[in-house]
């Protein structure tokens, strides 16, 4: 993934790739599907360079064949490309002597994707695969029925139109799954800069449907509920909520604070629900709790 999300102000940053890296690696997008021609992936490799800045590759799967898919997710346009995709390609070459080495790069930017795929650099020649996902329908990901496909469907052509449907799907969800879902879409959204489209989507649909069915977390809070019964039903609840809520927050805007955890664990479930309906569209951690004081 590109650094260009890391060096934002502390504000406005934004874990675009630890959303997709975690659709693709634990939920199987229909993408990967296509990137790997339909072979079984072997193992996902946990690799870290020392030698070079960009010192982690962003997926790298071992296919049942002993190939290796090798798959970076850019979300702004890095002319250097190549030059990083060759270096990791010889690299993990290097670390795996392996001599069957896929690369994909697979750009998720708002801008017209203008990054080169090749290099001659005359005995050596550099190329990898690069993909824009607006290539791919939102439509043919909505009907796979897989969950991350969901959450990718904003992203593909037409994702925009297809909000509405998007939120639709991810309400139908079990409770976790829907969790998880609209928290990565509370990330991805900001790739769209569909901030006010989704407040619109929202207010159409009702908080029923949307906002108090998975923000305000009435089903996840049942379940603490019964956990916490030893404690007492309030406040079971507001410790199942504080919890959830912070995990939330984390996935959209990396490691929670100390004087952010211990606001949540003073505040009260109505406080708690306030911010989580504001979790949807705020761009940093203050947006929905408020400052340090």
């Amino acid at each position: 993934m590109d650094d260009s999300s890391r060096r934002l102000p502390s504000k406005g940053r934004i874990r675009y790739d630890a959303v997709l890296k975690d659709l693709f690696q634990r939920d199987h997008p229909l993408l990967l599907d296509r990137f790997t021609h339909g072979v079984p992936i072997r193992e996902t490799l946990n690799i870290e360079f020392h030698a070079v800045e960009e010192r982690r590759p962003d997926l790298v799967f071992l296919m049942a064949t002993g190939a290796i898919l090798h798959l970076e997710f850019q979300s702004s346009n890095d002319l250097a490309m190549v030059y990083r995709m060759g270096r990791y390609c010889a690299m993990i070459a290097e670390r795996y002597r392996r001599r069957a080495i896929q690369q994909i790069v697979l750009y998720t930017g708002q801008e017209r994707m203008r990054m080169p795929a090749e290099a001659d650099l005359g005995l050596t020649k550099l190329a990898y695969e690069l993909h824009d996902i607006r290539e791919f329908d939102s439509n043919e990901f909505l009907r796979s029925g897989r969950r991350a496909d969901i959450a990718l469907a904003l992203l593909a052509s037409g994702g925009e139109r297809n909000l509405h449907r998007i939120l639709l799907r991810a309400a139908r969800l079990a409770p976790h799954d829907r969790s998880r879902l609209l928290t990565q879409l509370g990330v991805l959204i900001g790739l769209r800069k569909l901030n006010d489209e989704i407040k619109m989507e929202v207010a159409k649909m009702g908080t029923a449907i949307y906002i108090k069915d998975h923000f305000i977390l009435r089903e996840v809070a049942k379940e603490w509920l019964r956990e916490g019964e030893a404690k007492g039903r309030s406040e079971g609840r507001t410790e199942g909520m504080a919890s959830l809520l912070t995990q939330q927050l984390r996935a959209k805007f990396g490691p929670v604070p100390r004087w952010a955890q211990d606001r949540l664990r003073r505040a009260t479930p109505v406080q708690m629900e306030r911010w989580a309906t504001k979790l949807i569209t705020a761009e940093t951690l203050e947006g929905v709790i408020g400052r340090r004081r």
